[in-house]
């Protein structure tokens, strides 16, 4: 399975973006800024628990949360960081440097989270039990078109 995170702008608050599994928009999300200078040492640009990951491609594998008290979505090997998950949450204050789901945008927020988190954490969950990877790919801010408004539709 492959989810691509499509960053839009980042701002000084956020970092929204639209999210596909294969290909299927099916929810937004929302990061710390962005603060990754290309080709600098991920020690001279981050800031501990405000800054959103490297672009790259990074193994998903659901793990035990000690934090949270039960089973994530993990990013495996993201360089400079450490378990960086993707979990429920509306607002930057709520991101500390992982991934946060919403069926919609709301200025520097996502809303509906959980619902948004369901639906992304059934379909890893779903392409784990039959023996498939999951990739999530995050592009750099500033790289992308939003192809959408504001909204996903829920089935």
């Amino acid at each position: 399975m492959n989810i691509e995170v499509h960053r839009r702008k980042s701002s000084s608050l956020s970092t929204l973006s639209e999210v596909y599994v294969d290909g299927e928009l099916v929810c937004f999300a929302l990061e710390d800024p962005v603060r990754e200078k290309p080709g600098v040492p991920v020690e001279e640009w981050k800031v501990k628990g405000e800054t959103a990951i490297p672009a790259g491609r990074y193994l998903v594998k659901i793990q035990w949360s000690p934090r949270f008290t039960r089973m994530l979505p993990r990013l495996q090997e993201v360089p400079g960081f450490q378990g960086v998950l993707i979990h429920p949450g509306n607002y930057p204050r709520d991101t500390e440097g992982c991934i946060l789901p919403g069926t919609q945008i709301a200025g520097d927020a996502v809303v509906e989270s959980r619902v948004a988190f369901l639906e992304l954490f059934q379909r890893i969950k779903d392409a784990e039990e039959g023996n498939e990877e999951v990739w999530l790919t995050i592009g750099p801010a500033d790289s992308f078109q939003p192809a959408h408004g504001g909204s996903v539709q829920q089935a």
